[in-house]
């Protein structure tokens, strides 16, 4: 699995890397994989995954990064606990 790191404009650390999913564990367009953006705040998917993304500089890396779309958070950000019942101030 390819990975690097990129920061915005806005000063944001982004870890990128591209998702493989498991053969017919997805539908449609996601079947192929998806590029899969990271920050402390949020996580963005964006399919199909770019060629030689892994290559592209700071701002078209910012690009793609707009146009993937967000996505609700199913595993915890790096070193973070997800909240418990109950416990949805820090739900992301």
């Amino acid at each position: 699995m390819a990975q690097r790191e990129f920061t915005d404009s806005k000063g944001i650390r982004w870890l990128v890397w591209s998702t493989t999913p498991t053969q017919g564990a997805v539908l449609g367009d996601m079947q192929k994989g998806w590029l899969t953006f990271e920050s402390d705040m949020e996580r963005r998917r964006l399919v199909p995954v770019p060629r030689d993304w892994e290559r592209a500089a700071d701002d078209r890396m910012e690009l793609y990064l707009r146009a993937a779309q967000r996505v609700t958070r199913t595993t915890p950000i790096r070193g973070t606990p997800m909240p418990t019942d109950g416990d949805e101030s820090d739900a992301r």
